[in-house]
């Protein structure tokens, strides 16, 4: 195969003298030196497997490619004409993507390879592979305009063949912008430019998308033109245009063909507003100098082109909206009720904040449906310069509430940000250890994320880990256990008078919840700070109950002397049921400690078959 590979004849030749050797192997992907030879085109390397070695030509890989399929795909035109002359060939032979050599051909734009099989082979322009892909598709696709030409004239070629997508070949001359092949298509085989695929997308919007000012001039003066025919999506070739940013054919179509840039899609999104949202200045400067532009429409949202802009920053367009067309920045949108001012402040873009403060009627603590103000969404995507300059600038509050009774400094404290927490800190009259409706502080917020540093700076501004929350008694220890946080357990455990076996109101310790979620670290560490490992909560679940399905944790739990992992078993009547604690049934939870291996002292041993014969249970 690698003599084959690199052309090495005389090495071929070599190994072919030797007794025994095999000069037709096949590889891990079932191809033969054969393959390799013909695809780096090795002419003599080639000659010599065939003639003389009787390689064939037409053995499949796994994936059905034949050598003459590779040396056709990579133009070894005059090895092709060899093979031809001296071997049986199949030249309609399919691969498993259901292509033959003609599709690889005109891919590839081997322009005499495809006259070759198209006029002395008589292999079939019109054929589909598994997509419905011919090879007029493929070379129309390709942009080779030597192919496509040859192709149109030939005798039945069909250049308005549709693919799997119902894309017909003007689809992708007009998505890769080819130009000369789009003319030909339209003007010898009346191909349709507003020929809906699938999708309902024509090869007008298209060449829209990919900004070809020749190619859409010339398609819109077509006699059946329609810059508002729309796609599935409701969208015209303007929204394309004005999403992609291309000015001189948003200029075309508004001004020379009458297109609407006030045109709804599905979701009542206008061409305007695509333009606004992506930050294309001249666009939305042209747009506004005509007088059917709209830049108050909303849409299902209820946003306006000025909510798009504020988002993602666009600093020009905001002022011209505000200053030119008098959009209102307070105006709230429908679905969550947020203002340009959260989402300027929720992406960090402060100067679109300190242009909208320069009005008089700019309200900085303007909250959502949802009770949330800019300085919430600032804090929580920790956009420090922001968060100082609505506290320092426009007094906004650390501590508001939204409805949910989450303050900045919660929002602040679940993401992470740590210079904005501590910043807060500094501010007089704030509370690090404020709750919200659940009763859940910043440190709660902190902790279940796992943000270590943030955690012991609030630990060391009076935060305590044992702070039950309203609403079911859980902690910070809870939290820190039951997502595996094991850094902040065992910080917890360096702090005096913690209770790392502290219960929450249905009674589950620290413990239940390592245990449920397999965190045999935090376990064996818990275990090592004398937590309770067959404390029963309300319903009568242990810890040892919960670790049934891990063998490991239930080791160290097994392990605790004194305390009897079977003792739950033992109890009769007052044990829940399956159903209720969702775990195994006692003979699968045997089964599961039998594997452990585990040998009870013999005391242990006694006292637990006398318990069995009172209860009626026996343990084989």
């Amino acid at each position: 195969h690698n003599a084959a590979h690199d052309g090495h004849t005389e090495i071929l030749k070599l190994m072919a003298q030797q007794p025994g050797v095999d000069m037709d192997p096949i590889d891990v992907t079932s191809r033969t030196p054969l393959h390799y030879a013909g695809q780096n085109g090795h002419f003599e390397a080639v000659k010599f497997l065939v003639a003389e070695c009787k390689c064939d030509p037409m053995k499949k890989d796994k994936k059905s490619v034949t050598p003459l399929q590779l040396m056709v795909s990579n133009g070894h035109f005059e090895i092709v004409k060899y093979l031809d002359e001296n071997c049986e060939l199949n030249f309609d032979h399919c691969d498993v993507n259901g292509r033959t050599p003609l599709h690889y051909a005109c891919q590839n734009g081997h322009t005499d390879m495809v006259k070759f099989l198209v006029s002395q082979k008589s292999c079939n322009i019109n054929l589909e592979d598994n997509s419905k892909i011919t090879p007029t598709n493929i070379s129309v696709e390709a942009g080779h305009f030597d192919i496509v030409e040859y192709l149109s004239s030939c005798e039945g070629v069909d250049f308005n063949h549709c693919d799997k997508h119902q894309r017909i070949p003007l689809h992708y001359a007009c998505q890769n912008g080819h130009f000369k092949i789009v003319c030909l298509l339209v003007e010898k085989f009346n191909s349709d430019p507003m020929k809906k695929d699938k999708n309902g997308i024509t090869p007008f919007q298209l060449s829209g998308q990919k900004g070809n000012f020749k190619l859409v001039k010339y398609l819109s003066g077509q006699p059946n033109s329609n810059p508002h025919i729309c796609d599935q999506y409701g969208r015209s070739i303007l929204h394309y245009a004005c999403q992609d940013g291309c000015t001189d054919v948003v200029k075309l179509l508004v001004d020379d063909h009458d297109a609407d840039c006030n045109l709804e899609d599905r979701k009542r999104v206008t061409p305007f507003q695509l333009a606004a949202e992506c930050g294309h200045f001249d666009i939305v400067k042209h747009l506004i100098s005509n007088p059917r532009t709209d830049p108050h429409h909303t849409d299902n949202s209820g946003r306006t082109a000025l909510h798009g802009a504020s988002q993602n920053g666009h600093t020009d367009i905001v002022k011209i909206l505000v200053n030119e067309c008098q959009v209102n920045f307070n105006q709230k949108d429908t679905a969550f009720g947020v203002s340009c001012l959260q989402l300027a402040a929720g992406n960090g873009n402060l100067d679109i904040l300190k242009f909208f403060a320069s009005f008089g009627n700019c309200d900085m603590s303007i909250s959502s449906t949802n009770g949330r103000t800019p300085l919430h969404q600032s804090a929580q995507n920790g956009h420090f310069e922001v968060v100082k300059y609505l506290v320092n600038e426009h007094h906004c509050d650390p501590t508001i509430k939204d409805l949910s009774g989450v303050t900045p400094v919660h929002s602040a404290a679940f993401t992470g940000r740590y210079d904005i927490v501590e910043f807060f800190s500094t501010i007089p009259g704030v509370s690090l250890d404020v709750p919200d409706e659940d009763g859940r502080t910043p440190l709660h917020c902190s902790v279940q994320e796992g943000h270590v540093k943030l955690v012991k700076f609030l630990v060391a501004k009076g935060s305590n880990p044992c702070t039950k929350d309203f609403k079911v008694g859980v902690t910070p220890v809870h939290l820190a256990a039951f997502n595996g946080h094991t850094d902040l357990i065992k910080y917890f455990g360096s702090i005096a008078n913690t209770d790392l076996d502290v219960i929450d109101k249905f009674g589950r310790s620290p413990l239940h919840c390592a245990c449920q979620n397999g965190h045999r670290e935090i376990v064996q560490f818990l275990l090592q700070k004398n937590c309770k490992a067959d404390r029963a909560d309300e319903n009568g679940v242990t810890p040892q109950m919960l670790a049934i399905r891990s063998p490991e944790i239930l080791q160290l739990l097994i392990g605790k002397e004194g305390e009897d992992p079977l003792n739950f078993l033992n109890q009769g009547v007052g044990l829940p049921g399956p159903d209720e604690l969702n775990f195994p049934p006692p003979d699968e939870l045997l089964e599961a400690l039998r594997q452990l291996n585990f040998s009870d002292n013999e005391n242990r041993n006694r006292n637990r078959n006398q318990r069995n014969n009172e209860n009626n249970c026996t343990i084989q």
